[in-house]
């Protein structure tokens, strides 16, 4: 009885079961590559929508970043800070809006 077994299995064993063909489940080569390559196009489309969104915010605000200033705004800070006279204030607003 037990030699009977071991005959019917071994074989399945060593061999492997060759009626199921790998392509017929779910695996990469399957059905699963095709939620990964959705989920990949979902993604660059996001991150693509963000850097549309956040050009358009760019550009509604004169394309004017709020780290950069403006030489009238640093010139500003400047005179306030009393780094420069009333004169050489004066002086360089000229400069910069010629």
């Amino acid at each position: 009885m037990i030699s009977r077994v071991f005959d019917s299995i071994i074989p399945i064993i060593l061999n492997g079961n060759h009626t199921h063909h790998p392509m017929e489940d779910w695996s990469m080569m399957g059905g699963v590559m095709w939620i990964w390559i959705i989920i990949i196009i979902a993604v660059i489309l996001v991150i693509g929508l963000l850097l549309v969104l956040l050009m358009e915010e760019d550009r509604k605000r004169g394309g004017k970043s709020d780290t950069m200033k403006s030489a009238e705004q640093l010139l500003d800070e400047r005179y306030a800070r009393g780094e420069i006279t009333k004169e050489e204030y004066k002086e360089m607003k000229k400069e910069i809006r010629k």
